[in-house]
């Protein structure tokens, strides 16, 4: 996770980094409020099942 987003830095400056800050800061202030579905990786991806 650190390399990708010192990559993205290094590539495109900071203002992808603070985008990405950004909605990473309002999707954790949902699920701190309770505004959140549970993950079902087998609905995602069928195929996890069977591993």
């Amino acid at each position: 996770m650190r390399a990708g987003l010192r990559l993205l830095m290094e590539r495109d400056g900071a203002r992808q980094f603070y985008a990405l800050k950004g909605e990473l800061e309002a999707a954790l202030r949902e699920v701190e409020a309770g505004e959140f579905e549970e993950f079902d990786p087998v609905a995602y991806e069928p195929g996890l099942e069977s591993r």
